[in-house]
């Protein structure tokens, strides 16, 4: 939402704003995860962030990669609460971090 309304609020006066999804990449922190992020059809870093600067005026979103492209549209026909849910659910899995407290 953030970068969304930057990008409408700059763009009058020439200033690009992109939200870059990266989707699965191949960071260190993933792999710290213990996740193989190729299994994932994880991206390289680099890739990513070219991919970001050659759509910088494409904002103000971008969803780098066509495997994440498929997946964000599916993720898009779910409600926002559920997807929030299950994200946490999942990276709370992926660093053992428990279920939140109250």
């Amino acid at each position: 939402m953030l970068a969304e309304s930057l990008w409408f609020e700059w763009a009058p006066f020439g200033v690009d704003v992109l939200c870059l999804l990266a989707g699965v990449t191949d960071t260190p922190s993933f792999r710290n995860a213990g996740a193989d992020p190729q299994e994932h059809g994880g991206m390289d870093a680099g890739d990513v962030a070219r991919e970001g600067l050659e759509n910088l005026a494409n904002g103000p979103t971008w969803v780098a990669g066509d495997g994440n492209r498929a997946m964000f549209e599916t993720v898009c026909t779910v409600p926002r609460a559920d997807m929030v849910t299950a994200v946490s659910s999942m990276v709370r899995d992926m660093w053992s971090l428990g279920e939140p407290s109250d």
